[in-house]
């Protein structure tokens, strides 16, 4: 994380008018190809702050960490309608290895964040036969591309076999 995606966005906040700069071939250590939606955001949270705080991207991880939990209590709540439904959002949280994941600041837990909001909508869509359950779906799928290109495959994926079951 450090080496790319906070990298990244200390070069985007601090570097004015040279931004471009940031895909010199002479960087090639910092992924070029990765999208930059997680430098992005922590730039937009840094705006709000005296600058490239160092616990910024730590607290963005946890937030992104509370609404996958989140993502999945109200998923399973408006699925089952149970009280229950905050048991899967904690046994979540009970994984020590994703815990450990999930606060090192990559950018797979938003990948993971997305797939599953756009998922949730996707299956909220064809259960309720409502097409903007479907459209926010596409628009969340779609917006894996800016986070690593293992995201834009994922959506293709996702996008495929979706067609072929509404087919």
């Amino acid at each position: 994380a450090w080496q790319v995606w906070n990298f990244k966005a200390k070069f985007l906040l601090l570097s004015g008018s040279r931004w471009k700069e940031l895909f010199d071939p002479i960087l090639w250590r910092t992924s070029p190809h990765y999208g930059l939606g997680l430098p992005l955001l922590h730039v937009w949270t840094w705006s709000f702050s005296n600058g490239p705080v160092q616990t910024i991207p730590l607290f963005n991880t946890i937030l992104f960490n509370i609404l996958a939990g989140g993502l999945v209590f109200s998923f399973t709540f408006q699925l089952t309608g149970n009280r229950l439904s905050f048991l899967p959002a904690i046994l979540i949280y009970l994984i020590p290895a994703y815990l450990i994941l999930a606060t090192s600041q990559y950018a797979d837990i938003l990948i993971g964040l997305f797939l599953m909001a756009g998922l949730c909508c996707f299956v909220l869509g064809w259960n309720d036969k409502n097409s903007s359950w479907l459209i926010l779906s596409g628009g969340l799928l779609g917006m894996l591309s800016f986070f690593k290109p293992e995201g834009l495959i994922a959506s293709g994926l996702v996008a495929v076999l979706a067609t072929l079951l509404l087919l």
